[in-house]
């Protein structure tokens, strides 16, 4: 079952209409063309202004930093730049391709490996900092994968790893929708049917939710957790959305945002 949830995976992400569509792109922008490169990199900041002082990429320069989940490279090259020593591990060769083209036109480079969250090709304690934006919710065991994360640290290494909220408005107010007004004909699907509607849609191979209680327990081998939500858009709130004061919004972003960044420091 594993195995066929992270092959779905590879499949879901190797499809090149999918991952436009994912990043907000135009269909007919080319995966690694000069224009694809600059808008996936202004997309993203612009929909996430808030990641560089999450992140605090240039803080790692000249530090071992290991990327699970590389994507399209727009945060690794980031680290890239800030002069970090970098790895990068995905699961979907189009992305390992695409990340390494990022790189490149830059003449910078990346230790970028095909392989799996679950079962890191590193040795224990070689990292500084592991970060992973968007992914682990899609292993099939999250706790190896946190695990591993783990293992690789070194002594006072951190890791900072975003994961769903599941005490968002996001995911309450789309699966409300979803039992009791839209689709009021379909209520017996699955709780993790659900789940994966209501926050990527019906194609996604697996989905995994959580709540500060549950990330606590995936990362109680650390010595320190803290945690930061984020991601609240005007589009929550039909109707009134485009009314809410900008302050406002990011006061609810801050408790029930969609995005659920973990950072964990180990002893």
């Amino acid at each position: 079952m594993a195995d066929a949830t992270k092959q779905a995976l590879v499949e879901f992400y190797s499809g090149t209409r999918a991952t436009l569509e994912k990043l907000f792109l135009r269909p007919d922008v080319p995966v690694g063309s000069d224009d694809f490169f600059r808008q996936s990199e202004a997309v993203r900041y612009r929909l996430y202004p808030y990641l560089p002082g999450l992140v605090e990429f240039p803080r790692w320069a000249g530090r071992r930093v290991l990327e699970i989940g590389t994507g399209m490279g727009v945060d690794h090259v980031r680290f890239a730049r800030a002069g970090a020593r970098l790895a990068g591990v995905d699961l979907t060769p189009l992305h390992l391709e695409v990340t390494a083209a990022r790189l490149g036109r830059e003449g910078r480079a990346s230790e970028l490996i095909r392989a799996d969250a679950e079962a890191l090709p590193f040795g224990e304690a070689g990292f500084d900092f592991v970060y992973s934006c968007g992914v682990l919710f899609l292993a099939p065991d999250i706790q190896r994968a946190v695990d591993e994360i783990y293992r690789v640290l070194r002594p006072g290494g951190e890791a900072l790893v975003m994961l769903y909220h599941k005490t968002s408005l996001h995911y309450y107010l789309k699966t409300l929708a979803f039992t009791g007004v839209v689709w009021g004909d379909l209520l017996y699907l699955s709780r993790q049917k659900l789940i994966d509607w209501s926050a990527d849609g019906f194609n996604y191979p697996i989905i995994r939710l959580h709540s500060r209680g549950q990330a606590q327990r995936l990362f109680r081998r650390f010595a320190h957790v803290g945690m930061t939500v984020r991601t609240l858009t005007r589009a929550e709130f039909p109707v009134i959305g485009h009314r809410l004061p900008g302050d406002f919004l990011e006061f609810l972003s801050r408790r029930f945002g969609f995005f659920l960044f973990i950072r964990a420091k180990k002893a």
